[in-house]
């Protein structure tokens, strides 16, 4: 009797071990949000550092007052012989931190395997990159040659700035991870990358201010890749993500020059350029958050192994 109350305990035990170790039984959906900015314990950061390349073709024509030769005189705009001219931004790369937020309620981690550490899928990540911050960028001087009888407009020089706001990654699509240890592995999120470039101004000659089109709208299709970390905490787990994203943001500028000088030159300007270039913009980021799982998916486990206990207990006494 006693043999056969111990076997049906030993395969009710294991029969219970048999559907916690199912992919269910082990399998848990959770939501987390990003550390809020004044949390004590925040490593969270986000760094955008904007670079620029680009090419360069201006047309346009003027005329300017010639002191030496006591005559106005006209000039072209003579095009650069090369495509493909090197654009740097201002001072170097624009580099933005913060501490970033997730727009649309908690992001949705799924964990998978015995102790709660595989990540298996990312949804609703939609975050506010630069967290209502935004950054100013300047590219280095442009020159735009002539062939003006004036000494002054030879070489047209014209800085151009402006600002990148509210730069934001949507989830679009489907995550795909892949394990490469406990609580490790790498990550892939499809979405879109959304911006604004605003306040574009062009300087000319460093002394006249010339705005620069209107502001521009970015939306295109990119991934936040990178890799993800799970380790315990008390109570659940702690989910961290590191990566890097780079995206190619098309910029056209079309700056109409229409101006003049009085004193000294005593000139007039009348050209156009198109300015077409390419942001580079290189994000490396840092999310981490805490989740709770939810409390079955440890009181299986924990049910299964109290249910081996009087087999382990039993095999003692024998």
């Amino acid at each position: 009797m006693t043999k056969t109350l111990f076997r049906c305990g030993t395969f009710a035990a294991l029969a219970l071990l048999l559907a916690v170790s199912s992919a269910k039984a082990y399998t848990t959906t959770v939501g987390g949000n990003f550390f809020p900015p004044d949390a004590a314990t925040s490593a969270q950061t986000f760094n955008a550092v904007v670079d620029l390349t680009g090419t360069l073709t201006s047309t346009g024509n003027g005329a300017a007052y010639d002191s030496k030769l006591k005559k106005v005189t006209p000039f072209k705009v003579i095009p650069p012989t090369t495509t493909g001219i090197a654009l740097s931004l201002f001072e170097g790369p624009v580099s933005i931190s913060s501490n970033p937020v997730n727009t649309n309620g908690p992001v949705q981690y799924t964990l998978t395997d015995p102790n709660l550490r595989t990540l298996t899928d990312i949804q609703n990540l939609d975050v506010d990159l630069l967290n209502g911050q935004s950054g100013d960028f300047a590219l280095n001087t442009v020159d735009i040659f002539t062939n003006s009888t004036v000494a002054l407009l030879k070489d047209i020089t014209i800085d151009v700035s402006g600002t990148l706001s509210a730069l934001s990654f949507d989830q679009t699509g489907a995550s795909v991870l892949a394990s490469t240890g406990l609580g490790t592995g790498t990550f892939a999120v499809d979405g879109t990358l959304n911006g604004t470039i605003a306040n574009l101004q062009a300087v000319v000659l460093s002394i006249l201010p010339v705005p620069v089109g209107s502001d521009t709208q970015l939306s295109l299709p990119g991934a936040l890749t990178g890799t993800y970390n799970v380790t315990p905490i008390p109570g659940g787990r702690h989910i961290a993500l590191d990566g890097v994203l780079n995206l190619n943001l098309p910029l056209s500028l079309v700056t109409a020059l229409e101006t003049s000088i009085d004193t000294p030159a005593q000139l007039s300007i009348s050209a156009s350029v198109d300015l077409l270039a390419s942001l580079t913009i290189a994000v490396g980021y840092h999310f981490e958050t805490n989740v709770v799982p939810e409390p079955g998916s440890f009181v299986l486990l924990g049910l299964g192994l109290a249910a081996l206990v009087p087999l382990y207990r039993y095999r003692r006494r024998k």
